[in-house]
């Protein structure tokens, strides 16, 4: 299976980037994923601008009026995402950031940033940087 893009948004992906095998992509309508120039992202990542709220009652499954919250996905450049990472809707990772395995990005990741857990957070602020 090869990655997969869906959706009635927009999905740009600037130059000198990589997306990995059986990665997805999802921009609902309205919504934009944005891919910086020079950015890794590793196989098996998931990137969605529009999901279901979990506080709500599921259980009214018969009149399919679930609340979601949705928004765009912006990645700068000079970035790598890690294997198996899922990207909420609404975040940004900034400029020259690296986002471990296995992580939920839910929140902003500043530039310079080595990030990872669930949810991702801020591990160290990279030391080695050339200005």
């Amino acid at each position: 299976m090869e990655s997969i893009f869906y959706g009635d948004g927009e999905i740009s992906c600037s130059k000198d980037s990589y997306i990995g095998r059986h990665s997805s992509i999802q921009a609902y309508k309205g919504c934009h994923v944005y891919i910086g120039e020079n950015v890794s992202i590793s196989h098996y990542v998931k990137i969605y601008t529009r999901n279901s709220l979990a506080d709500q009652d599921f259980s009214l499954k018969k009149d399919c009026s679930f609340k979601y919250s949705k928004g765009d996905v912006r990645i700068e450049n000079d970035c790598w995402i890690g294997t198996n990472v899922f990207i909420k809707e609404n975040v940004k990772i900034g400029k020259n950031s690296v986002v471990g395995a296995n992580s939920v990005v839910t929140r902003n990741i500043p530039a310079n940033a080595i990030a990872g857990g669930i949810p991702a957070k801020v591990i160290k602020m990279k030391s080695q940087i050339d200005n």
